[in-house]
């Protein structure tokens, strides 16, 4: 994987479907997920569905509250979902909407936020959707940075001993909706203070106390929007919008806040409008209207208004900012475990003024495989006009592979055979055939040889062309052999930078993958291209248990391919089973 590259690194999971307890997947290596049947493993895939859901925005049939809530293992808990992620630059964004979040300035006419994606550049980020996606929470190399969260804020402005349960509750009580939890300690956060200098205390701050410490102690307000601690600064009535996609505006400042600031107090009595009579009498007690105390009190609390709007508008740039590197982190391919045979027989229409900039999407239906065309057409001899998306390995992957690797089908060829087509109403249209070759030299179709060849196409062209490869059931219709020589396949697409989660239920893909590792560690005499270290690999076994959950347990190995951890029931107990009792 290019090193310019926003790249997926893990996948964090809590009551989410069976998985209950909290439970971290890493991606940034071969990933493999073993386990019975319905136990769970398509959780995973399920979960960064659903966060890449968040980030395009794509919300056109259900909340997205309640899409967390649908499928949360205990109903009355809260589902929390993360990506973690190294930070790529933003030179290869092209898209209309980065184009426009680019273009917008931050508070003080600048593009401050573009400036601190380019700072972050090569550091994890690790970004949660908690709260069923209520809320938002930032880090940077696992140290907070900062979090937005919907929750009412309370505070009580007369120090009585109303509970919050009285009936004078309403009196007693003022709130604001949503919080912004700022980390002070994180070295990374002096790149955002622009937004909220004047809000924190700092010795290089001329204000003592900063705007939002409004001058008069006896403030009824004073401390409720803004406050800190050693460790954070809390500015209260912010919130993230999640659902809010017909706006810009993921971030933005609660309607209650200015209700708080700029409510007008009534000299009626009987007056109890959103917060109460104590509030009047406070008013009435320390301010006349006309007073010059008074307009001192207004012209700070309008000033405290807008820099908080300013924190707000600022965070959503921010907030954004990650939506498009998590877009471009979770860029992936996904072969499923219902694929089919392919025919050889169907044509692939290609538009050769067409530009491909989707990932491609391995599905099971015929349309779809136009992807797998787009992708082995490449070649030279094709029309300079004829724009293909890059390939993730930079060589002829899949015939490599049947040479190197896949010693079972050695002799068999992909043979891409292109038919052009001039249209004056469309132009010149590419007619894509995909041919295999055998050892003799003869071109036949895909139904014209062994099911083997088309149940491994998919996987093949997923290694070379995407990122991140998702790939369900890699064994199917495989013999035992080549199930083995198909782990010195995923081997070799690891060492040219493509990533894998391989969903399996194979016992000779694993020991291959086993055996690699104690041949490196001996340096056996083994090709470069299938070295591989212990440090390389992640398997995780998903157990179900008799409650319904689903426990998930890391598999170690040692630098000698040894499992260091108890594979639950034993590992592939099944045939000793057979074999001996």
């Amino acid at each position: 994987m290019s090193k310019d590259q926003t790249k997926l690194t893990g996948l964090y999971v809590k009551n989410f479907q069976s998985i209950a307890t909290p439970t971290f997947i890493s991606l940034e290596k071969l990933t493999f997920l073993y386990g019975p049947n319905s136990a769970g493993k398509s959780s995973i895939i399920d979960a960064l569905k659903l966060i890449e859901q968040v980030a395009v925005k794509n919300d056109t049939e259900y909340n997205l509250n309640y899409l967390f809530r649908k499928n949360a293992h205990d109903p009355s808990k809260f589902v929390d979902l993360g990506l973690e992620f190294v930070l790529g630059p933003l030179s290869y964004y092209h898209e209309p909407e980065f184009e426009k979040w680019s273009n917008i300035k931050d508070s003080i006419g600048d593009y401050l936020h573009e400036e601190f994606f380019k700072k972050l550049k090569g550091n994890k980020i690790q970004i949660e959707f908690s709260e069923n996606c209520g809320a938002i929470k930032v880090a940077v190399n696992n140290e907070p940075l900062f979090e937005i969260s919907e929750d009412a804020t309370y505070y009580t402005g007369f120090h009585t001993e109303s509970s919050f349960d009285s009936p004078d509750m309403k009196t007693d009580f003022s709130y604001v909706i949503g919080k912004l939890i700022i980390y002070k300690n994180n070295q990374w956060i002096n790149l955002l203070e622009i937004s909220f200098e004047d809000l924190y205390k700092k010795e290089s701050n001329k204000r003592k106390k900063g705007i939002a410490y409004i001058n008069y102690s006896n403030d009824h307000h004073s401390g409720l929007l803004v406050n800190e601690d050693e460790e954070k600064l809390v500015i209260n009535g912010i919130q993230f919008f999640p659902n809010k996609f017909d706006n810009f505006q993921l971030v933005d400042l609660s309607g209650s806040v200015s209700e708080l600031l700029f409510y007008e107090h009534d000299d009626d009595p009987e007056n109890e409008q959103v917060y109460g009579k104590k509030i009047n009498e406070f008013l009435n007690e320390n301010f006349n209207k006309n007073s010059e105390k008074y307009e001192k009190l207004l012209s700070n609390r309008r000033t405290l208004y807008w820099k908080l709007h300013d924190v707000a508008h600022d965070f959503n740039l921010i907030v954004e900012g990650f939506f498009h590197h998590i877009k471009k982190s979770v860029e992936r391919s996904h072969v499923k475990g219902d694929r089919g045979l392919l025919n050889s027989e169907k044509p692939f229409f290609v538009p050769s003024y067409k530009k491909i900039t989707k990932s491609i999407n391995l599905a099971t239906d015929q349309e779809h495989l136009q992807s797998y065309a787009e992708y082995l057409s490449h070649s030279k001899s094709h029309s300079k006009e004829t724009i293909y998306l890059t390939s993730q390995i930079k060589s002829d992957f899949i015939n490599q592979s049947f040479t190197k690797n896949l010693i079972s089908l050695r002799g068999y060829r992909i043979e891409p055979e292109v038919h052009i087509l001039k249209s004056p109403e469309d132009g010149k249209l590419e007619f894509v055939y995909l041919n295999v070759k055998n050892s003799k030299g003869e071109i036949l179709g895909f139904q014209d040889v062994g099911s083997g060849i088309s149940y491994l196409m998919p996987i093949l062209t997923s290694l070379w062309a995407s990122k991140i490869s998702i790939i369900e059931q890699p064994e199917l219709h495989l013999h035992p052999k080549l199930q083995c020589e198909l782990g010195d396949v995923f081997v070799s697409a690891f060492n040219l930078g493509s990533v894998s989660l391989i969903e399996s239920h194979s016992e000779h893909l694993l020991l291959r993958i086993l055996r690699r590792i104690r041949e490196t560690t001996n340096k056996y005499l083994i090709p470069k291209d299938l070295n591989i270290s212990h440090e390389d690999i992640s398997i995780y076994y998903f157990d179900p248990q008799p409650n319904g959950e689903t426990h998930v347990k890391q598999i170690r190995v040692d630098r000698y391919g040894e499992l260091l951890d108890v594979w639950p029931g034993g590992f592939f107990s099944e045939r000793d089973g057979e074999l001996f009792s």
